[in-house]
C-alpha cells in the first residue's frame, strides 16, 4: 500500500500551474518583445532624414541602420566570404557611399577578408580619395595600394592604372539620374575591361528613387556620346546599377572591336541585392543616406536634382547650391509675389511641401545676396515624375519670370540643355509641351535585364 505523502500534492500543483501558465507567459514575452523592436524601428526611422535638412555626415558614418531586411551586393559577398575573389588581385571601384549596411566602407570589408589582394582603388571624384584615406587604416594604403581618380582619364580606366589585377569589382552608389557620373563611370569601366580582357563584378546597390522612376525622353543616335549621355537611356532610367550594367552589356553598347566590327562583349558578374523591391524608395529601404557627393547629402535631394538640376543650368536663379539645402529652395533676389504663387500652387499639386522663405547663397550667381523664394520638402511618393514636374515648373518661370524666359531664348542656354539632356527638341525650344512625350520603346527594352519584381 502507497502511503501518500501530502509533500507530493504541492509539487504536483506547482508543476500543473508551471505548465498552464508556461506557454501563455511566453507568447505574452514574445509580444512585448516584438513591440519593443517595433518601437525602437519606428524611432529610428524617426531619425532618417525624409526632409532636405543637411545633416554632417559623420553622424551617418557612425550610425547603425534600422530593421531592414534589404541586403547590399556587399552585404552579401560578406556572407560568402568573399569566396569569388579568394587569391584574386582586385582593382575596385567605388566611392564615399559605398558601404555595408553597417555603415562599414568597402574597401576596409575587403581588406579585413585576408583572402584578397586589393590593388588599386578607383574613385569617380577625386575628393572621395580623402575620405577613403580617412576611413581606412593608412599602413593598409600606404605603399601598397594604387589610389587614382577616373574624373582625369575621361572615366575610363588606363591600362597602367589595371595593371597586375585579375578581376575589377564596382561598387558604386548611383542616384537614378542619367547625367551624375556614376553611368558615365560604370560605362568607362565595362569598355575598357572589354577590351582589355579583365572580367568585372558589379555589386548592386538600389536606386534611391525606386525603380518605376522612367521619365524623360532617350537621346537619339545622332546625340554625342558624353559624360551626360554616355549611353541612350532617359534622364531618369528607373534601374539599377547592376541592371544598367547588364543593359550595357546585352544591348551592345561597348565599343566595336576594330578587327571584327562588331561591339565587344564584357565578362560581367552581378551580386543582386536581397529583398529590394521596384517600390521601394530610400526611404522604404530603411538606411541612413551617405551622401555621394557634397550636393547630395540627403536620399530627398536626388529628388531636387531630378526636378531642378535643368533649371539650376540656366543660371538664371538659385536651387540652393552654397546652403545647406541644396536642390531644396527655389529663389532669386527679384522673385515676387506672382512667381512665388505660381511655384507654390505648381508643386503643391504634385504633393510637394512648399513655404516662403528667404536664404543667402555662398556660392553661385547669387553668392551672398539675398534670396527670396520657396523651401521644398520631397515627398518619398514614386509616382511623382519630377523631371517632367521640372519641364512644367521650367515653362512656368519662363512665362512669368523675365531672367529665366531671356536666358532661354540664348542659344548657348539651349545647347547647354541639350547636351545633358540628349534631347534636341531643346534647341527649339518654344514650350515644354513638346517635351513631355517619353519613350516607350525603353520601358519594353530594359524588361529582360530586370533583376528584381
Amino acid at each position: 500500500m502507497v502511503i501518500p505523502r501530502f509533500t507530493d500534492a504541492p509539487v504536483q500543483t506547482m508543476r500543473l500551474t508551471r505548465s498552464v501558465f508556461q506557454a501563455p507567459c511566453r507568447l505574452i514575452a514574445m509580444l512585448i518583445l516584438v513591440g519593443m523592436v517595433n518601437a525602437l524601428q519606428h524611432a529610428l526611422a524617426a531619425h532618417t532624414p525624409t526632409d532636405n535638412a543637411a545633416i554632417a555626415p559623420s553622424k551617418w558614418v557612425s550610425a547603425m541602420p534600422s530593421f531592414a531586411t534589404v541586403k547590399f551586393g556587399i552585404d552579401n559577398l560578406q556572407e560568402l566570404r568573399f569566396e569569388p575573389f579568394r587569391g584574386k588581385r582586385v582593382a575596385l571601384v567605388c566611392n564615399a557611399a559605398s558601404q555595408t549596411r553597417f555603415m562599414e566602407h568597402t574597401v576596409r570589408a575587403l581588406l579585413q577578408a585576408g583572402t584578397i589582394q586589393l590593388r588599386t582603388i578607383l574613385l569617380p571624384d577625386p575628393r572621395d580619395a580623402e575620405f577613403i584615406q580617412a576611413s581606412t587604416p593608412a599602413d593598409a594604403i600606404n605603399g601598397r595600394i594604387r589610389i587614382a581618380t577616373l574624373a582625369t582619364t575621361g572615366r575610363r580606366p588606363t591600362p597602367d592604372l589595371l595593371d597586375g589585377c585579375d578581376i575589377v569589382v564596382v561598387d558604386l552608389q548611383d542616384i537614378g539620374i542619367r547625367p551624375y557620373p556614376t553611368i558615365a563611370t560604370l560605362y568607362g569601366v565595362l569598355d575598357a575591361c572589354a577590351e582589355y580582357g579583365l572580367p568585372v563584378v558589379v555589386l548592386d546597390r538600389p536606386n534611391p528613387l525606386g525603380g518605376e522612376s522612367v521619365d524623360g525622353s532617350v537621346p537619339d543616335s545622332s546625340t554625342p556620346r558624353t559624360g551626360f549621355t554616355p549611353i541612350p537611356i532617359p534622364y531618369l532610367h528607373g534601374m539599377t546599377i547592376g541592371e544598367i550594367a547588364l543593359m550595357i552589356n546585352g544591348e551592345g553598347w561597348l565599343t566595336r572591336d576594330p578587327q571584327t566590327g562588331t561591339p565587344r562583349q564584357c565578362q560581367l558578374q552581378v551580386i543582386k541585392m536581397r529583398r529590394w523591391r521596384r517600390t521601394l524608395q530610400w526611404e522604404q529601404v530603411r538606411y541612413h543616406w551617405v551622401p555621394t557627393s557634397p550636393n547630395v547629402p540627403t536620399a530627398a535631394a536626388v529628388r531636387g536634382i531630378a526636378m531642378l538640376g535643368l533649371i539650376g543650368e540656366l543660371d538664371a536663379v538659385s536651387i540652393g547650391i552654397g546652403t545647406e539645402r541644396p536642390f531644396a529652395l527655389l529663389g532669386a533676389p527679384d522673385f515676387n509675389d506672382s512667381v512665388i504663387t505660381r511655384c507654390r500652387q505648381l508643386l503643391a499639386r504634385a504633393g510637394i511641401q512648399v513655404e516662403e522663405v528667404s536664404f543667402t547663397p555662398t556660392t553661385g550667381a547669387f553668392a551672398g545676396q539675398m534670396c527670396r523664394g520657396v523651401s521644398l520638402v520631397y515627398p518619398p511618393n514614386r509616382s511623382v515624375p519630377y523631371y517632367s514636374l521640372g519641364l512644367e515648373l521650367l515653362q512656368t518661370l519662363a512665362e512669368h519670370y523675365a531672367p529665366i524666359r531671356e536666358k532661354l531664348r540664348q542659344p548657348q542656354y539651349r545647347q547647354r540643355l541639350y547636351r545633358i539632356t540628349g534631347d534636341r527638341r531643346f534647341l527649339d525650344f518654344e514650350t515644354t509641351d513638346t517635351l513631355l512625350a517619353q519613350s516607350p520603346d525603353f520601358q519594353s527594352r530594359r524588361v529582360r535585364y530586370l533583376l528584381y519584381p
